[in-house]
C-alpha cells in the first residue's frame, strides 16, 4: 500500500470492500489450501486414511517411538528422517481424475477436478462454479462451530459479484 497510515480504513485497508474481502479470505483459507477439495466447485477430490499410530508423524519434525520395553519416547528428527515418514494413504473420489497442471515453467501431471475441470485446487474460477457449488460451500462453512454467517447473503453476493472472498466476507458481516 502506498500512502499515509491515516488514509486507510483502520490503517490497513484501502476500502470497506477490501476489508470485507480480507475477512472472507481468512475464513476460506482452510478450504483454499485443502489439497483434497476443489476450490471452484467445492467437491471432495481425495480421501485420506491416516497411517497406523506406530507410523504417525507430524510436520513439526518430531514423533513418538517405542523402545524394546514398549516405553514411548519423544524423538526429534532432521530432514533425512522426515522425508521417509508415513503420512497416510490418499484415494481419489469419483470427482477426481489425473490431468496436466502448469507450475511456473513446468507442466506436471496431478489430480484435477473431473466435475468442473479446475486444475488448481487453490484457485476459484467463477465460470466453473454454479449455484450448487455455492450451496456446497455453505454446507462446508456450516460445519465450523466458530463461524456465524448468513447463507442467503452469501448466495446473493456471489451471484452479484462472482467473488467468493467478498461473498463470504459479506455473509460474515451480515
Amino acid at each position: 500500500m502506498l500512502g499515509n497510515y491515516w488514509e486507510f480504513r483502520h490503517g490497513d485497508y484501502c476500502s470497506t470492500t477490501c476489508e470485507i474481502k480480507h475477512d472472507g479470505r481468512k475464513q476460506l483459507r482452510k478450504l483454499m489450501y485443502d489439497h483434497c477439495r476443489c476450490y471452484s466447485c467445492f467437491r471432495e477430490l481425495k480421501t485420506i486414511n491416516p497411517p497406523k499410530p506406530d507410523w504417525e508423524f507430524d510436520e513439526r519434525d518430531y514423533g513418538w517411538t517405542l523402545d524394546e520395553n514398549g516405553d514411548p519416547t519423544l524423538e526429534f528428527y532432521d530432514q533425512t528422517h522426515s522425508r521417509s515418514a508415513a503420512v497416510g494413504f490418499q484415494f481419489d473420489t469419483e470427482y477426481a481424475t489425473k490431468g496436466e497442471k502448469q507450475r511456473g515453467e513446468l507442466v506436471i501431471t496431478s489430480t484435477i477436478c473431473q466435475a468442473c475441470g479446475n486444475t488448481d485446487h487453490s484457485h476459484h474460477d467463477p465460470v466453473l462454479a454454479d449455484r450448487d457449488a455455492v450451496g456446497r460451500l455453505v454446507s462446508l462453512l456450516d460445519q465450523y462451530d466458530d463461524v456465524v454467517f448468513d447463507a442467503e447473503t452469501l448466495h446473493r453476493e456471489y451471484k452479484h459479484s462472482e467473488d467468493v472472498e467478498l461473498a463470504v466476507g459479506e455473509a460474515l458481516h451480515d
